[in-house]
């Protein structure tokens, strides 16, 4: 009885193979941001809960690579920004020139919201971002 469900189990696995290899056959097109991870592309506004400061960023999106631009509403410098999104998982980092340092963001994303946590060399807190 065992050699029987072996083998009824190994047919079944090779079917389930074939199926998948025949339905991939066609479709070697590359995957699109959409087809991986949410399209992050475009303007969000961004709020830093600790000081209750917003911002601007807005965002490229290259399948899982990130690049932008921020900017600080309270000031008007505007910093480069770079990250990852890998699922739901994002990453950012924010180079600030004013000599404050580097921002890093790390959180989660979906289509029209984001969030997360920040830190600094000497601070930390949490941050949203709606699209707009």
């Amino acid at each position: 009885m065992g050699h029987r469900f072996l083998g009824s189990l190994l047919r079944t696995l090779c079917v389930a193979t074939i199926v998948a290899l025949v339905g991939c056959e066609d479709d070697d097109r590359p995957l699109s941001p959409s087809d991986e991870t949410p399209d992050l592309e475009g303007p969000w506004k961004v709020t830093n809960h600790r000081y209750d400061s917003t911002g601007t960023m807005t965002l490229s999106q290259n399948r899982n690579t990130l690049t932008g631009e921020f900017k600080d509403d309270a000031t008007g410098a505007v910093y480069d920004c770079s990250g990852y999104i890998g699922g739901s998982s994002i990453t950012l980092t924010i180079i600030r020139t004013s000599g404050e340092g580097t921002l890093y963001l790390s959180g989660s994303a979906g289509r029209n919201s984001m969030s997360g946590t920040w830190s600094d060399n000497h601070r930390d807190g949490k941050w949203s971002a709606v699209r707009l």
